[in-house]
């Protein structure tokens, strides 16, 4: 399938891919996602970051299920808009830091990049201590 779709750098802004485990919509409110977060990484578009192969790495990792807590991993999302692309990875819970952390630490490594990442839960929270990067 891969090979036979518009490679990320190619696809139209505003355009995303979506990757997400049989039965899971890659929506907010999906059972399986209303109480997760998501990763994101932005790469501006002018870097020297090859981007299709930063997304085709993402996609094994989450196929691959490179993550310990790989039941934690609900999907993967592609987007591109006019100065950036953008990699989400969206996670079932997001109450417990740590395991969010683990997450991104494995993620991060998966992407091969030095770029920050940065975990936001999907539902509202006052808990300030969730919303961080590494």
């Amino acid at each position: 399938v891969y090979n036979n779709i518009v490679k990320a750098s190619e696809l139209a802004n505003g355009g995303n891919y979506h990757f997400f485990r049989n039965g899971i919509k890659p929506e907010w409110e999906d059972v399986a996602n209303a109480h997760g977060g998501g990763w994101k990484v932005q790469f501006h578009k002018r870097s020297a970051v090859d981007i299709d192969e930063t997304w085709l790495y993402a996609l094994l990792a989450c196929i691959g299920e490179a993550f310990q807590e790989e039941d934690e991993i609900c999907g993967i999302v592609f987007s591109t808009r006019r100065e950036f692309f953008r990699i989400s990875l969206w996670t079932r819970t997001s109450n417990v830091r740590e395991t969010a952390e683990n997450i991104g630490k494995q993620f991060k490594l998966s992407l091969n990049t030095n770029e920050k990442l940065e975990f936001t839960p999907h539902h509202d929270t006052d808990d300030k201590n969730m919303y961080f990067s590494i």
